[in-house]
């Protein structure tokens, strides 16, 4: 970080970082780290402690508060502090770790930014002293409790997802000896009622299988599939979105012979549900739908290209799901099978030419549907062109964007 061109007092840095604006606070916290590395060159060890604990009581104090601005800045001190590095460092990160765990423990509103930023804080400071598992293990065990505890939570179940993402990412190797546990207990979160969780919950788990690779991947790929048909089996919504969202990461690992073996019994997963359930269902299988053509792109090209575009360009039409979302899946669907789409060019032509007529009111769907013409260019070249002559004029008409 650069040093700012001044230095706020203690005092000045406090009260912004009780504003109710986080670029404020963060630009305070940041004042107060360069102030504070400042600081460790010009005093003595003995008077840099000192300044220090003087920080950590305000530190304490904001963690503990009921105050929402004060948490967030708390959050924010201890992001940028922990990269302080002196004599007492190693203290200095396990008395960060407390005043972080008053937050972690503080039940908010999982749609507040705070869980999130709390747990990229934790990995933060997990990272910055790797030799030391003590901060990680004491959250790990925190996070699994929340998870098998029998009790629905709804702020543990986000709050826990959240830390073991981020434990994850910044202590591989420690989390390897819970990747077992992890694999079975993602399950409460992944298909609990709570949209947020269960995205949360997908995001832990792509972590994870980033962490494992795929060399040693291939026994838990077949246990996840096995896990996500018993989840669809039991016919509830949440359930079958939850297996869905993990289906969709499977096939995020490519080249997996495991997933080559059962390919084709996922697609027939995605096909037969894409019709049901409510409109998150039709929006995760509509956007994976790239994801489902990309893994295999002669084999879908072949089975079930064609009844993919129809059923994009029928919700498209029937506006069950953003147009954002539709075109998106086209144009990636596209950029997967290449020349294959091309029997399916003119179906989709005449959307996008729909989408251009555009008005004041419209210009997010002009937008959208122009980036959908950009990525046909990229997947079949010029063979769009003999297609694509109204909308070339069209385009013209309504005024080239950045999109």
């Amino acid at each position: 970080m650069s040093a700012p061109k001044e230095y706020w007092d203690l005092e000045k840095c406090l009260q912004k970082l009780r504003s109710d604006d986080i670029k404020m606070q963060d630009i305070a916290a940041k004042h107060l780290k360069a102030q504070a590395i400042l600081e460790a060159r010009n005093r003595t060890s003995q008077e840099f402690n000192l300044y220090m604990e003087e920080i950590c009581k305000n530190i304490h104090d904001f963690c503990g508060s009921h105050n929402r601005n004060e948490r967030m800045g708390g959050i924010l001190l201890i992001r940028h502090l922990v990269d302080v590095v002196y004599a007492e460092h190693d203290l200095h990160l396990q008395k960060l770790g407390r005043y972080l765990q008053k937050i972690i423990d503080y039940r908010t509103d999982i749609k507040d930014n705070i869980p999130e930023l709390a747990a990229e804080t934790l990995g933060h400071l997990v990272q910055a002293n790797p030799t030391s598992a003590d901060i990680f293990d004491r959250q790990v065990r925190l996070a699994f409790q929340w998870l098998q505890s029998g009790t629905r939570v709804e702020y543990h179940l986000y709050m826990a997802m959240l830390m073991i993402r981020e434990l994850a990412k910044a202590a591989p190797t420690l989390f390897t000896e819970h990747v077992h546990n992890f694999l079975k207990t993602v399950w409460v979160g992944i298909t609990d009622a709570k949209p947020e969780i269960r995205e949360t919950s997908k995001l832990a788990l792509r972590q994870v299988l980033v962490l494992i690779g795929k060399k040693k991947a291939q026994h838990s790929y077949s246990r996840l599939f096995k896990m996500a048909k018993r989840e669809i089996a039991t016919n509830k919504s949440s359930h079958i979105h939850g297996a869905i969202l993990v289906l969709g990461e499977l096939l995020s690992q490519e080249d997996s012979t495991q997933i080559i073996e059962v390919y084709d019994e996922i697609c027939h997963i995605f096909f037969t549900h894409k019709d049901k359930g409510p409109a998150l269902l039709k929006e995760a299988i509509i956007s994976l739908m790239p994801r489902v053509a990309r893994f295999d792109p002669d084999r879908f090209s072949k089975r079930y290209l064609d009844v993919c575009v129809r059923h994009i360009l029928q919700e498209h039409k029937l506006q069950t799901v953003p147009q954002k979302i539709t075109y998106t899946a086209l144009g990636g669907v596209a950029m997967a099978v290449r020349e294959n789409i091309m029997a399916n060019i003119p179906a989709i032509i005449s959307v996008l030419d729909e989408g251009l007529t555009r008005n004041r009111r419209h210009t997010r769907v002009a937008t959208e549907a122009l980036q959908c013409i950009a990525m046909l260019a990229e997947a079949i070249g010029p063979l769009l062109g003999t297609h694509a002559g109204d909308l070339v004029d069209k385009m013209i008409k309504n005024g080239l964007t950045s999109a």
